[in-house]
């Protein structure tokens, strides 16, 4: 017999423990975040025609209205799906937050109802007053403009 007969298979290397566990963590905190934006998205497919329909819109107003919402989120879901891979991932979920932050806002000073436009004011003001804006900036990297917000 030569040697080559007697030669060990490769063996195939197991991740460390370490990775595995930075693994798991990292999708269950996935699983986590999906199950809780979930949540928000039925919760949302329920409360919005209610609040329409407190602001006084028509039943086929508030169909009109939810069914160009759901339809808004399953193209924009899409478009990130099919565009998502050519950008940068974290970028594209801060965009995608912006425009859900913009969405809950307009409804929010719908039909001239601005109070949420002076708590959010006044609440910006406070925590940009004693620097709280400007370390979570620095905190999670990012830059000021992106929120077009000046800490």
């Amino acid at each position: 017999m030569d040697a080559q007969s007697h030669a060990e298979r490769p063996r195939r290397e197991q991740p460390a423990a370490p990775q595995a566990v930075v693994r798991k963590a990292a999708i269950a905190h996935l699983l986590s975040a999906r199950a809780v934006r979930d949540f928000g998205d039925g919760f949302i497919a329920v409360l919005l025609p209610v609040y329409l329909t407190a602001l006084g819109f028509s039943p086929f107003g508030v169909g009109v209205i939810a069914t160009a919402a759901l339809l808004g989120s399953a193209l924009l879901t899409l478009a990130i799906g099919l565009i998502g891979a050519r950008y940068d991932y974290r970028r594209l979920l801060l965009a995608a937050a912006m425009v859900m932050i913009a969405t809950g806002c307009a409804f929010a000073v719908a039909k001239g109802d601005t109070g949420f436009v002076e708590a959010f004011n006044k609440t910006y003001a406070a925590i940009k007053a004693d620097g709280t804006a400007a370390k979570l900036f620095e905190k999670w990297g990012l830059t000021p403009t992106t929120f077009f917000l000046n800490p």
